[in-house]
């Protein structure tokens, strides 16, 4: 289980080099014909691990680790409804990784969980920055602007 601690920052990124790196708007060194813009979304998230202990008629026996860990969850075009639903922040919700294939997103189910509780959020930016190698984040896009319909 997950829970989201703010709102999402939103960006276009470019696959260059087999890693990711920002879009940098009209400025941008990236040849958008060849490599067009992404969008992403990343929002800072607790998540407590649910630890198997075996098995009762094909169902996982376990429990959930009293271990909080803090994370960022990036999330793709395919999240686009998932975003649009507004508010994320205290939104309670379980995150599955796909088996086998790694370029499937990642699978949020929303749990309809609010915790109200949840506390403030972790600046993403920094921590984007360091991994993108950038001195500072570009002005971020709007969430929605890539919401697909159909």
């Amino acid at each position: 289980m997950a829970t989201f601690l703010g709102e999402p920052e939103c960006t276009d990124i470019h696959w260059v080099d087999k890693r990711s790196v920002p879009c940098q708007g009209p400025d941008c060194p990236v040849n958008h014909l060849t490599n067009g813009p992404k969008w992403r979304a990343y929002v800072a998230a607790q998540v407590r691990r649910f630890v198997k202990r075996g098995e009762c008629a094909g169902e996982p026996i376990g429990d959930w680790s009293p271990k909080i860990e803090e994370l960022i969850v990036e999330l793709t075009e395919a999240h686009g409804d998932f975003v649009a639903v507004g508010k994320l922040r205290g939104l309670v919700v379980e995150l599955h990784k796909p088996r086998g294939n790694v370029r499937q997103s990642l699978r949020i189910i929303n749990t309809g969980k609010v915790d109200d509780a949840a506390p403030p959020a972790f600046d993403v930016k920094p921590i984007l920055c360091r991994l993108w190698n950038v001195q500072e984040a570009k002005p971020t896009v709007e969430p929605l602007r890539i919401h697909k319909t159909g």
